[in-house]
This record gives structure tokens, sequence and C-alpha cells, in this order.
């Protein structure tokens, strides 16, 4: 059956594309053939106009890579190391470091076949310079300093054009293309003046290599298959080119000559030209030395570039004209495909349309029959019959589906209340069982507490007896903190006395310290009365002898009297300050005394709260123990009724039991139909 289903699409769908195919290939030809005629023209002014843009692009970069020449030349001129060195020629220090940065940008820029500094000196006094060991001789516009091993110190002179331009006060200077004096290869020199005071007194050159640009973006750039860039000075010399035999090469550019000839006449931007025996399209870019000119610059004011150059693409003709063949036979191509394109588009819309459609509505019948899916769904978005025949079998497969969707909803409630019922049964059973455990252990804990009542009516008892004994311990605390007091307030009494009586002798010891000192005055004038008793016995002679003795002898006593009176007094100081310090120790002890009284004050009235305290507990012991013996009584009562609630607990597990046996029975039942609703999808 599905073979003639098969065999059905294939024959509907190929009736459309006997007569379609044909006529759209030999349509597409006929388009592919006259593209060919139209655009071969269009094509060659295609390839010229790309070619301008890239030549002149290329001219733009070039002009961009000289001005960057020009500016680093500028700035090795203004560094103040590469001045100083122009100033001071024969400093070997300053020399040196102009060097090693000459150097540095050298490192930097590899392109650079040398990056001398030269100096202006006067004609007739040449300077001479020791470098490892030579003797370099540099004259008016020579090299001084160099980076390659001093290989051109002594080089240059005011006649070559870009140092006469430097002396003559140009800002920069950019020279034609020449080879190479190390290398041979081809190169030219950016120079800048080196300035003191806004004088000339040197310059500095920068020698990037042609070929270093000619390799980003002349050589590397196809046009084509075998198109390419090459550069010519306004002499006709070879600046790039492929065939790099050609480059400032005087005896091979006479291949090239007629070549040059027409693009030095510039008479045509883009023309034909044979070369080699093979016609190629060229295009020119000419860089003018005016380019470089300073805005603003006199007519017939000097340029700063030596020549003008010239950038030519080439292209072979036959390549451009290929590309138009190649055209038409991509068109012959893209016909042939967008024909069978269109044909199998043709072939899935009649399948789409018409077979699919037919084939969806046997599938759909045949998968009800054979395993009752109810899902199946044709979707009918036209309005033909085929259309119309699936919409209506749509309605009945719907009506179907409605039906088993109805007996499944209402086995879906079935199944969801058996479901909630086992639930809830597991939810009952599962509680009764905490409740009975929970009973059992509530038995086991009223046991365990008619055990702990009773032993705590017989512990209230002992703290009864204990509580009585504080309260006479308590009694006697407060009578031996009473009497502890009085002796210490006799104590306070006492010290304060002592503490009057050592004031009183403080006293007499200053009364005492009075008389001493008027001892010593005494002293003082029995000394006095002595001496001038003696210096009037001196004078009396040898009547006054008798009177001298006397005299020295009163003299002895006061001085020993007045020694006597220093001792006294020293020991009156001492006995001072040992009474001031007994005052001191009086007036402490007495404080703590005071301290000490208030300390047995607040322990005795904390000993009598302690013992009111405790009086009190007495009485609320008596009160427990009499609480105690009611509560033993209470638990017996409630251990009674707990045993009790235990039994009907188990009668209660006893139908919960039998309730989920019943569920069970409902749940069997209702498997059993729901495994024949499966077989029908909805």
């Amino acid at each position: 059956m599905f073979g003639k289903k098969q065999a059905l699409q294939t024959n509907l769908s190929f009736r459309f594309l006997r007569w379609i195919i044909p006529l759209l290939t030999v349509s597409f030809v006929a388009f592919g053939v006259a593209g060919f005629f139209v655009t071969r023209e269009s094509l060659v002014s295609f390839s010229q106009q790309s070619s301008t843009l890239l030549t002149d692009q290329t001219r733009v970069a070039l002009i961009n890579w000289i001005h960057d020449q020009i500016y680093l030349a500028q700035s090795i001129a203004a560094n103040p190391k590469v001045v100083n060195a122009c100033l001071n020629p024969t400093d070997d220090k300053a020399r040196a470091e102009a060097h090693a940065y000459l150097q540095e940008i050298h490192d930097r820029y590899q392109y650079y076949e040398n990056v001398p500094v030269g100096i202006r000196l006067p004609s007739d006094k040449p300077l001479t310079i020791d470098y490892e060991g030579q003797q370099k001789v540099v004259r008016n516009g020579g090299f001084f300093l160099d980076t390659v091993q001093g290989r051109t110190l002594g080089k240059a002179s005011p006649e070559l054009n870009y140092v006469k331009a430097m002396f003559d006060g140009a800002p920069y200077y950019v020279s034609h293309v020449y080879p190479s004096l190390l290398r041979g290869n081809p190169l030219f020199v950016v120079a800048a003046p080196v300035k003191s005071q806004g004088q000339v007194i040197g310059y500095t050159l920068v020698a990037p290599r042609m070929d270093y640009f000619t390799d980003l973006f002349l050589d590397k750039v196809k046009i084509g298959e075998s198109g390419y860039l090459m550069m010519f000075d306004e002499h006709g010399k070879v600046v790039a080119h492929p065939d790099k035999k050609l480059i400032l090469n005087d005896k091979e550019k006479e291949k090239v000559a007629p070549l040059t000839r027409r693009i030095l006449e510039g008479k045509d931007e883009s023309f034909f030209e044979s070369y080699e025996g093979v016609e190629k399209l060229y295009v020119v870019s000419r860089l003018t030395k005016d380019s470089f000119d300073l805005p603003g610059a006199a007519a017939g004011s000097p340029h700063l570039m030596a020549n003008d150059w010239y950038i030519v693409s080439g292209q072979p003709k036959s390549e451009i004209v290929k590309s138009s063949t190649t055209q038409v036979y991509s068109y012959l191509f893209f016909s042939v495909v967008l024909a069978a394109f269109v044909a199998i588009l043709l072939y899935r819309h009649t399948t789409r349309t018409i077979t699919q459609p037919l084939l969806k509505l046997t599938r759909a019948a045949a998968e009800i029959v054979r395993s009752g899916d109810l899902t199946q769904k044709i979707d009918a978005h036209t309005n033909d019959e085929i259309g119309e025949l699936s919409r209506t079998f749509n309605q009945m497969v719907d009506k179907l589906r409605e039906m088993a969707t109805s007996l499944r909803q209402s086995l879906s409630s079935l199944v969801e209340a058996v479901t909630n019922l086992e639930a809830i049964n597991a939810e009952q059973r599962e509680t009764i069982t905490r409740q009975a455990a929970a009973l059992q252990e509530t038995q086991v804990t009223a046991q365990e507490i008619k055990q702990t009542s009773n032993m705590a009516a017989q512990k209230a008892e002992v703290v009864l007896k204990v509580a009585s004994e504080a309260d006479d311990i308590g009694r006697s605390g407060e009578t031996s903190i009473e009497q502890t007091l009085n002796w210490l307030t006799d104590i306070r009494t006492e010290a304060t006395e002592i503490s009057s009586k050592i004031g009183e002798l403080g006293a007499r010891t200053r009364q005492i310290g009075h008389i001493t000192q008027s001892v010593r005055d005494l002293a003082d004038q029995s000394n006095m009365l002595a001496l001038n008793a003696a210096i009037e016995a001196v004078r009396s002679g040898e009547h006054g002898k008798g009177f001298g003795v006397v005299a020295r002898e009163i003299r002895n006593l006061a001085d020993q009297s007045i020694q006597a009176t220093h001792r006294v007094s020293d020991v009156l100081d001492d006995t001072s300050n040992a009474i001031t310090t007994a005052i001191s120790i009086s007036e402490k002890g007495a404080q703590k005394i005071d301290s000490g009284l208030t300390q047995v004050k607040t322990s005795g009235e904390t000993l009598r709260r302690l013992s009111n305290i405790v009086r009190e507990n007495s009485s609320a012991v008596r009160q427990i123990a009499a609480a105690v013996s009611q509560q033993d009584a209470g638990i017996a009562q409630i251990f009674g009724s707990v045993t009790e609630l235990s039994k009907a607990v188990d009668d209660t597990v006893k139908r919960v039991e039998t309730t989920d046996r019943a569920t069970e029975a409902v749940k069997a039942v209702t498997a059993q139909v729901q495994e024949i609703i499966k077989e029908y999808r909805v």
C-alpha cells in the first residue's frame, strides 16, 4: 500500500516538470549569451577603475610613509644629544651619547640602511676623529657619526643635492632613488637640518630602503591572475618591478623604454601597450615632487623632493576578456542549476500541497486503527477538496478525543480521590501510631514521676530539719556580730584618745625646740663676749693674761653648748618626725577601724536578712512537703487514665487497618480501568 502511495506522489510531481524545466533552461542560456556582449566593455572599465583606485591608494600610502620619514629625521635632528655632538664634535662623550641614540633608532627601524649625522665645518678646517683606533678625516658636509660601524665616516660633501639643500636652509629634503653603497639595494635618503640658535650646524639622514616599501605595498599586490604594480621616476629609471633585474639598471631599462616614454608623456592615465608580446592595460598614478613643498611656497622656489615618481599597474587584456568569458560560462552553469532548483521546488510544492496531505490522512487513519492514537492532527490550510477532507477528518478525531478525554478526566478524579483517601489513612495510621507510642512513653514517665514524688517528699523533710538548724545558727551569728561591733567601737574610742595624746606630745616637743633655740642664742652671745674679753686681755698685757685664760674657757664652754644644742635639735627633729608618723598611723588605723565597723555592720545586716530568709524558707519547705504529698496522689490518678487511653488507641489502629484494605481494593479496580483507557492517546 505504501508503495502505491509513493508512486502516486512521484507521478503527480513529475507532471509539472515535463514542460517547465526545458523552458527555464533555454531562457537562462539566452540571458547568459546576451550578458557576454553587454558586460565585456563594462568589465574593461571596471578594471580601469579598480586599477586607478589601487594605484592612488598606493601613492597615498607612499606619501604617508615619506612624511613619517621626514618627521623622524626632524625629530633626530632636534634631539639634544645630536645637537650637542654637532656643537662639540671632538668631545668623545658627546659623540658616544649621540651614537648610542642613533643606534637605538637604527635597531628599532630595521629597514634603514644607515642613520648618519653630517657636520658643517669651515672649508679649510677638517675634523679628525679617532674611531676604534682608526683616524677618520671629516670635511665640511661629511658624516662624523653613522650606524654602520664607521664605514661611512667622512663620506658626503656639500655638492650632494640633499646636503646643499640643508646648508641652504631647507626644512627637509627627499632625494632620488639610487643603489646603496653598502648593499646595492635601492634606497633614498630624507635629510633634516641640525640647528643651534637658528644656525645650521649639521644635518641628519635616514636612509629607508625602497624595497621595504615595495615588498609591503607593491610586490604582494596581484591584479587578476598575473597583473602587478611597478614604479618609475621622472628619468625613466625603474624603481620597483617584479623583474628585479630591471630595478635601477640602465642596461636593462631599454626593455621598458616604450612604456616609460608613454608614461612620461603624461597624455593618458590609462592605456593599452604591448610588453614582451602581451597587450596589457596600464593605469598610472603620479606622485609629484611639489607634493612635499611647503604650503604657500613662492613660485620657482627649489623643490624639497628630487624627482617625480610614477606608480603603474599592468594587467593583461586577455585576463580581463577571460573574466567576461568565464562569466558567460558561469551564467550557463547558473541557468542549469537554477532550472534544477526550480524543478526541485515544484516537485516539493506538489508533494507538500497534494501528495503529503493525502499520505498524512491515510497514516492518521491507520494509526488510530492500529494503536488508538487520537492525537492525530491534520493541518488543513487550503480551501480545495483535500483541505475540506482534512478538516472533516479532524472533526471526527476531535469527537472521539472528547469522549476519551471525558472518560480519562473521570478516571483521574477517581484516582485522585483514592490517592487522597490512601494518603489520609496513612496520615491517620501514622498519627495514631505516634499517639500510642507517646502514651506508652507517658505511662512510663508517670511511673517515674510517682517514684520521684515519693523521694521528693522524703527530701523535703530532710530540708526542713536543715532549715531549722540554719535558723539557730543565724541567730547565734547575729549575737556574735553585735558583740564584735561593740568591741570595735571601744577600740575606735581608744585609738582616738591615743592620737590625741600623741598630738599633745608633738606640741611639747615643739616647745622644747624653742627652748633649745634660746640656749643656742645664749651660747652664741657668750662666745662673742668671750671673744671680746680675750681681745681686751691682750690689750691689757701681763695684767690681762689671767683674764684671757678665763675668757678662753668660757669660749670653749660656749662652743660645747652650741654643739650640744645642735645634737638636741637633731634629736627633737627625729622625735617630731616620729610623732608625725605615729599620728598618721593612728589616723589610718582609725580609718581602718571605721571601715571594719562599716563592714561588720553590713555583715550583720546581711546575716540578719539571711536569718529571716532561712525562717521564710522553713515555712516554704513545710508547704512544699504538703504539696508533694498531694502531687503523689494526683499522679496515681493520671497513671490510671493513661492506661485506659492506651487501650482505646489500640482499638483505633485496628479500625484504620480495615479502612486500608478497603482502599487497596478500590485502587486495584481503578488501575484496571486506567489500563483500558491508556490504549487511546488524546
